[in-house]
Formats: C-alpha cells, sequence, structure tokens
C-alpha cells in the first residue's frame, strides 16, 4: 500500500497551507494541483494501482494504492 494522492478540503486550506502541511509531513508537491470545485489535490505517485482506499484525516483525505 502506499500513498497515490493527498487531498484537501478547500474550507479548510488554500494551496499555500496545503503545500505546508506536505512539507511538514514528509510528501512531496509539484507545480501540478488537481483542482475541483472543493479539493486541491497532490499527487504522491501516477495512478498505477488497481485499488484504492480513502482514509480521512479531518479536512485531509489520503488516497491509498494497492493492488
Amino acid at each position: 500500500m502506499s500513498v497515490q494522492s493527498i487531498v484537501f478540503n478547500k474550507r479548510y486550506y488554500t494551496v499555500n497551507t496545503a503545500r505546508d502541511y506536505l512539507k511538514r509531513n514528509g510528501y512531496r508537491w509539484d507545480d501540478k494541483i488537481d483542482e475541483t470545485p472543493k479539493t486541491y489535490r497532490f499527487r504522491q505517485l501516477p495512478p498505477k494501482f488497481k485499488n484504492y482506499l480513502i482514509r480521512k484525516k479531518g479536512a485531509v483525505s489520503f488516497v491509498i494504492g494497492y493492488d
């Protein structure tokens, strides 16, 4: 299992505060952000997994990929 993406709720996070969270917690980020009307998504790995699981931790969700 690996973290494929980290998703931030826009109600609680801006792009800058989301990047601060990623930096503080040892995750990576780049200039490509997948944005929806309600979320920012930062990919950690390409979407190569067969199955996904979402774990919520407050206003942050982790998309966990596994085979």
